[in-house]
């Protein structure tokens, strides 16, 4: 009983269109794969999705409750696709932040700890120096 997401997308399919034609042409596949994966589905889960009558397909309720779970599973997955591609993008590189001692200890702890936890690809330069030694560090670096 193991599924791959393009399999359970498929049957979503034809869950939805209840009908296999419009289905594989959404899935961009041909009527004969898309008819072969359903009839797979239903035989290795020893469930049946739909009725068929003359050439129609009538969703059972056991359909209905597979179609009802497929869309949260699916959502579910582009959920976690689009997470997935969040970390795989996150920010790296370094930073140089020049921040007064006093401030830095009252202010920015608690911000920098959260950066640095959230983006721990990115190397985080602190330096910790007065305003006047700031602008000239600055002003040396080109920034």
């Amino acid at each position: 009983m193991r599924f791959t997401i393009k399999q359970l997308e498929y049957i979503y399919q034809v869950l939805t269109t209840e009908n296999v034609s419009r289905a594989a042409k959404k899935c961009f596949i041909s009527q004969p794969a898309m008819t072969q994966c359903l009839r797979e589905f239903e035989e290795e889960n020893k469930v049946l999705l739909f009725e068929r009558r003359g050439g129609r397909l009538n969703i059972t309720p056991e359909g209905e409750e597979i179609h009802k779970e497929l869309a949260v599973l699916l959502l579910a997955i582009r959920d976690f696709e689009e997470r997935l591609l969040d970390i795989a993008q996150k920010s790296s590189g370094k930073i140089t932040v020049g921040i007064p001692p006093v401030i830095l200890t009252v202010y920015f702890y608690d911000i920098i700890s959260s950066f640095m936890s959230k983006n721990p690809l990115v190397d985080l330069e602190i330096l910790e120096l007065g305003a006047n030694e700031l602008k000239k560090t600055a002003n040396s670096r080109g920034n």
